[in-house]
């Protein structure tokens, strides 16, 4: 039936069938426990993989809870994923902002037991001992709206700075459009000393490096491999197109390096620029989702009617943890 009706997931299971089959739980195998050797060894409740979800790591070094509502399955355990269901989006926003606040990251690491890697392990029943309040007064639910609001944008941003962050990480057939021309690398490399077989990449290399202009008044841009090892080009964009191509991979033939397709102007000056926007982009959501956190922090303070004493003593706390 999986095999049929879901091929592709039956083709990954089966590239580690050794690995599947060799499962064990409480002594059986799954062919054992459920008949088949790709099975899930400890199934949850069909009910759990539906509805309004607020989904945490079990092992985690802070509180990073995320609001799911697509049907979809996650596994458990000591370093699987625990969830939260709850009966609406709105609840569940205003949820979110009070679980991923300070104070509740304060109340949480004080009950929760610490491993290896300063991780915390959550469980059943420290998820259940959550004090979540429930706004009763004009002032609290006011407060519980706001929270709610900050906690729905901070979300859509996230998403959005995920969205950028595949993008960038799929640099450079993401910002590809159907009619761009390439050239070979090996045809736009202005000198070079290039002798080796392969690169190892690293933090070290490659880096670039301007030189100053030729006799015939051109500037030249190096991409250095290794000491000794570079390429040169005329144009400040090649080099800086090919540093992003080479940071994607840990090693290089050189074969593969002169192979390498690079974008004709104007199109390559536009695929930089793009990209320069989209990491500028980046940062400034990732400011904005701070600015909004740190307005629920204070907001669940004031909800949890906790003084300025407290507040300090939490936040010190947190610096140290």
């Amino acid at each position: 039936m999986l095999k049929e009706e879901y091929p592709n997931a039956y083709r990954y299971f089966e590239a580690h069938r050794d690995d599947l089959e060799n499962r064990s739980h409480w002594g059986k195998s799954a062919v054992e426990w459920h008949g088949v050797w790709y099975a899930i060894m400890v199934p949850s409740k069909p009910e759990y993989s539906k509805g309004v979800r607020l989904l945490t790591p079990a092992l985690t070094d802070t509180c990073n809870f995320s609001l799911n509502t697509k049907e979809a399955y996650f596994v458990g355990g000591t370093a699987g994923i625990y969830g939260i269901i709850l009966k609406d989006v709105e609840l569940a926003f205003y949820a979110l902002g009070i679980l991923n606040s300070k104070m509740m990251e304060f109340n949480l690491k004080q009950k929760t037991p610490v491993k290896s890697g300063s991780f915390y392990q959550f469980s059943r029943s420290v998820l259940k001992s959550i004090p979540l309040k429930l706004p009763h007064t004009e002032s609290e639910k006011h407060v519980a709206s706001r929270v709610t609001t900050l906690a729905r944008q901070a979300s859509t941003l996230s998403e959005q700075r995920q969205s950028l962050e595949k993008k960038i990480e799929a640099f450079p057939e993401s910002y590809f459009e159907d009619d761009i021309q390439h050239d070979k690398l090996a045809n736009i490399i202005k000198t070079q000393s290039i002798s080796k077989d392969s690169y190892g990449l690293s933090d070290k290399y490659p880096r670039t490096d301007y030189l100053i202009k030729d006799l015939d008044g051109k500037e030249t841009y190096r991409v250095i491999l290794a000491m000794g090892e570079y390429l040169d080009f005329g144009a400040e964009e090649t080099a800086s197109y090919l540093l992003e191509v080479l940071r994607k991979s840990d090693r290089i033939t050189r074969r593969e390096l002169f192979d390498i397709s690079v974008p004709q102007q104007p199109y390559l000056k536009s695929i930089l620029g793009q990209q320069r926007k989209d990491k500028a982009l980046i940062a400034d959501i990732e400011k904005a989702v701070r600015d909004s956190e740190k307005q629920i922090d204070d907001l669940v303070y004031s909800l949890y009617e906790l003084n300025r004493s407290e507040v300090r003593i939490i936040e010190n706390y947190l610096k140290r943890a």
